[in-house]
Parts: C-alpha cells; sequence; structure tokens
C-alpha cells in the first residue's frame, strides 16, 4: 500500500514533467514557485482566492489533480465551508500537493539567466 505523499508525488511528476514546455511555462514556474509560501503567509482561502485571480489554468488543473479534487473552484469552496479541524487537515493536504509540484519544478524547469542553483555545492 502506498502512502498519500508517495501518491501525491507521482501525481505530481506525471503534471509538471508535461508542462515544461509550455509557452507560458515561466508564469507556471513563477506561480508554482511561490505558492506554498503563500499559503503558509496568507491561508489557504485566501492563496486559493488568488489562484483564481491569476488564472493559470495549468496550474490550477494541476493542484487540483494532485489534492485529488475535481478543480480548483471545488477546493476554494470547500476551504471556504469545512469546519476549522478540517480546514487545518485541508490546508496540510494542499500544502503538501502544492510543495511536490514546486520540488518538480524546480528540477524539470530550465533555470533563468543568471538563476543559481541553490543546490549546486561550491568547488
Amino acid at each position: 500500500m502506498r502512502s498519500l505523499d508517495s501518491l501525491r508525488a507521482q501525481r505530481a511528476h506525471e503534471r509538471v514533467n508535461s508542462r515544461v514546455d509550455l509557452d507560458n511555462s515561466d508564469k507556471y514556474k513563477t506561480f508554482a514557485l511561490g505558492f506554498p509560501a503563500l499559503i503558509h503567509s496568507c491561508g489557504l482561502a485566501q492563496a486559493l482566492a488568488y489562484a483564481q485571480a491569476k488564472s493559470i489554468q495549468e496550474y490550477q488543473k494541476d493542484l487540483a489533480y494532485v489534492v485529488n479534487v475535481e478543480n480548483l473552484e471545488t477546493l476554494a469552496e470547500q476551504s471556504r465551508e469545512v469546519e476549522f479541524s478540517e480546514y487545518r487537515r485541508l490546508t496540510n493536504d494542499v500544502i503538501s500537493s502544492a510543495s511536490w509540484i514546486k520540488r518538480y519544478v524546480e528540477a524539470f524547469f530550465k533555470k533563468s539567466e543568471g538563476e543559481e542553483n541553490p543546490n549546486a555545492e561550491s568547488l
């Protein structure tokens, strides 16, 4: 039996790997890299509202897929209507899913000019 986290990792890998050569891959990359921190700083409901406003459809679809919900609208609605304990669980699920997307974006997307690899060791 596989863990929920390994399932999220697999689902994120599938989606991000298919997005590498998108026309708007820079927007996708920028949004994916910042979204987990946005959830931490603003809260889940506000971060999802921001994601809806930015209209990066590919990211919205990918996040919903990794979280395993129908679409981002459904996820946003849940975040507004659930009890606090469920909201906390949902927040953790979305942060975990968004973090997997972020990790794969860091791995698969090309570095911009002047952007250093934070994982590179100095010689």
